[in-house]
């Protein structure tokens, strides 16, 4: 069930804190980040303290990896006037955040290379099979909307003709 964001509570605190839960595992949280971010500070039932950007900070760069650590903590010292204390669990998390985020880019990056590699020589054995067979030539351009499963069926079955042929 969605919930309008004006419903989910009165207070512009506790609507921000809400919204912060509501939207910081979306694409889109960068988007909300600085209205959720103003909307705390609109509150008049608390004062904000340092300790409170703090773990809205941490929580923020460890709940929301897609946002650039940039833009993360220029928009906290834009609408806090405060700066992110060097050596502070906030910045140790967001110095985390940026290491782990490279590391998982790095890990899907090479996974999806990996597989388009695989499917690019998987195409190109496909052509080749098809060449010594004397069979017309598959268009790559059809053969790459083929999951990688798909063209080693295909391997397989020119595989056998080919033992066949002999």
């Amino acid at each position: 069930m969605r919930v309008p964001d004006e419903s989910l509570a009165g207070d512009p605190f506790l609507q921000s804190v809400l919204g912060l839960l509501k939207y910081s595992r979306r694409r889109d949280f960068e988007e909300k980040l600085e209205f959720l971010l103003q909307c705390m500070l609109k509150s008049g039932t608390i004062e904000i303290r340092p300790e409170h950007v703090e773990a809205v900070t941490v929580y923020i760069s460890s709940a929301s990896p897609l946002i650039p650590i940039e833009k993360l903590t220029m928009t906290i010292e834009k609408l806090f006037h405060t700066q992110v204390e060097p050596g502070s669990i906030a910045d140790r998390f967001i110095k985390q955040g940026r290491q782990e985020g490279l590391q998982e880019g790095l890990k899907e990056g090479l996974k999806e290379g990996l597989k388009e590699g695989l499917k690019e020589g998987e195409i190109h054995l496909i052509q080749t099979l098809q060449e010594i067979l004397g069979l017309p030539i598959s268009d790559p351009v059809m053969l790459e909307d083929q999951s990688l499963e798909d063209l080693q069926a295909i391997t397989g079955e020119l595989r056998q003709q080919f033992r066949d042929r002999k």
